[in-house]
């Protein structure tokens, strides 16, 4: 897993304008050890606090990561419960929020029942 791409990018092309010598210029770097587990946590939580989230990528990204996990750190519970709900909406509603054509209030109502059925039912008439 790799992080830090477009830093990289950067540096490349400064290297190739001249700008920095690569032979002189240090680039403070973490490298980070882990199952697979343990580095997407990282790049999630790295993501996270460099990229605003549309709310639906965040929330995809948390049941991602959390794939049923009672273990949760850093976030509130309650905010990550509310992700995870809007994670399981019926898919044509969740596509329209990740499109931006649903906002996040709307979003939360149709999640106040799990039922796919009961989402579509509301959303077809």
């Amino acid at each position: 897993m790799f992080d830090g791409g477009r830093r990289w990018r950067a540096l490349t092309l400064l290297v190739e304008h001249g700008v920095i010598d690569p032979e002189k210029y240090e680039v403070p770097v973490w490298v980070g050890k882990g199952d697979d587990a343990e580095l997407t946590e990282t790049s999630l939580a790295v993501s996270f606090q460099h990229t605003k989230f549309s709310p639906a990528a965040e929330c995809r990204a948390f049941q991602h990561f959390l794939s049923g996990s009672a273990d949760i750190d850093g976030v509130t519970r309650r905010f990550i419960e509310g992700c995870l709900r809007l994670a399981d909406l019926a898919e044509p509603i969740f596509a329209k929020l990740a499109s931006g054509d649903l906002t996040l209030d709307m979003a939360k109502a149709y999640a106040s029942t799990s039922r796919h059925e009961a989402q579509l039912r509301v959303r077809s008439t």
